[in-house]
């Protein structure tokens, strides 16, 4: 009898302990789930420009695919970077080309982007500003000799 005593009590303490861990585990796996998911959507964002920046360093510029008008160098370098910031909600007005007009051959182009990444887990929002992460990517590289017709 003395036996099933002790394991009543056991699955008590088990049940105790399982109590007070269990949200800490959760919140760690949930922590774990959201740096990575903010560390994907920097180098996301940082893939973007990079691409966007070769694209501007050809000197070339793409068409409106629904259109079919020419855009201009900025509109397509802009474009580049929404293209390739697959998933991701960007605001064409937060990128910033220097020079503005995408510079001549042998210019050297910047692009910049700024993005704000919203945390997940509630209780990580009290170690960021309105639960918002502000991180910003740029790129530079020398423009290409352009070819013209």
């Amino acid at each position: 009898m003395r036996g099933s005593i002790r394991l009543r009590d056991a699955r008590g303490t088990t049940v105790a302990e399982m109590a007070i861990v269990l949200p800490l585990v959760l919140v760690l796996v949930m922590g774990v789930f959201d740096f990575s998911r903010l560390f994907y959507t920097r180098l996301t964002l940082q893939h973007a420009v990079r691409e966007a920046v070769r694209f501007a360093v050809t000197g070339n510029a793409s068409v409106d695919p629904q259109t079919g008008d020419p855009l201009t160098r900025i509109e397509s370098i802009r474009r580049k970077i929404v293209e390739n910031a697959v998933n991701l909600d960007v605001d064409v007005d937060a990128i910033v080309v220097t020079p503005a007009d995408g510079g001549g051959p042998g210019d050297v182009v910047t692009v910049a982007t700024t993005f704000s990444y919203e945390m997940a887990t509630p209780v990580l929002h009290p170690f960021f500003p309105g639960g918002r992460y502000d991180f910003g990517v740029s790129s530079a590289m020398k423009n290409e000799p352009f070819y013209t017709d």
